[in-house]
């Protein structure tokens, strides 16, 4: 099947969405008509199931009138790097948390202490972390 695609694409390059000629609309004029209304000021461009797949490709970008792959600022490379290390801390502390419970319902006070110690490092590690 050769489908008519309608791309919306943003700024960077970046494909938003597909619209295709007998789902999205009749013709290629619908389509338009349709990405002019839901995604205004949005630069489209017409193409195949070739484009379609080219923009399936990860990190795939449309510039300059041709694919290439899509390189990230370094402010989005940074804010990428915090939210791993944001994650990470979120996730031992949910960890920490369930162990001291646990540690408080046995009354293990050495858990307790060696569980606090624990989140008393994983804070200065983060911290640091978050500083670099």
């Amino acid at each position: 099947m050769n489908n008519q695609y309608l791309f919306i694409i943003d700024t960077d390059g970046k494909r938003i969405t597909s619209l295709v000629v007998g789902v999205h609309g009749d013709t290629m004029d619908d389509l338009k008509a349709k990405a002019a209304k839901e995604y205004p000021g949005k630069t489209v461009l017409e193409g195949t199931e070739e484009e379609q797949q080219k923009f399936m490709q990860p990190d795939a970008i449309y510039k300059d009138g041709k694919f290439a792959t899509y390189v990230p600022t370094a402010g989005e490379t940074a804010a990428a790097e915090r939210a791993a290390i944001d994650n990470e801390y979120q996730a031992n502390t949910a960890q920490l948390v369930n162990d001291l419970q646990i540690a408080q319902l046995r009354g293990d006070t050495d858990a307790q202490q060696s569980i606090m110690q624990e989140f008393s490092d994983m804070q200065t590690a983060y911290a640091d972390a978050i500083k670099e």
